[in-house]
């Protein structure tokens, strides 16, 4: 099965496309599914591990669905607003064919539950997970 995976040269870092809803399974705040895409037009992130081995994820706000901003940051967006709370309500565990494509060290895989900082700017939304 091919992914999509995007190289930034300039850093070396490789960017895995991803789709994603913005709230758990059971519709409380934090993650659900997070899968790599096949296709180009059903992303609406990108995931990849930063220089201190973090997991970053861009969320591409032109992409999201009318209304999906706010279920994404918890709140209503304020445009004069740049930080929020993601809040992660239980421990999310990644899927095997998403850490392949992130190239995760054996071992790493789980996005602790918790509360993590969102900062939203012109184009994209920031969210930077420990992992373990």
């Amino acid at each position: 099965m091919a992914l999509t995976s995007i190289a930034y040269a300039q850093t070396n870092k490789i960017a895995v496309e991803v789709s994603f809803n913005g709230t758990r399974c059971n519709g409380s705040h934090g993650l659900c599914v997070v899968e790599p895409t096949l296709s180009k037009s059903l992303y609406n992130a990108h995931m990849y591990l930063n220089e201190k081995g973090l997991l970053v994820m861009e969320i591409i706000i032109s992409n999201l669905e009318e209304g999906q901003l706010n279920t994404v940051l918890g709140e209503t967006y304020s445009s004069s607003k740049t930080v929020y709370t993601f809040t992660m309500e239980d421990t999310f565990v990644l899927s095997d064919e998403l850490r392949f494509a992130l190239k995760l060290p054996n071992g790493k895989g789980e996005i602790p539950k918790g509360s993590y900082t969102a900062v939203v700017g012109a184009e994209l939304i920031t969210l930077v997970f420990g992992l373990r």
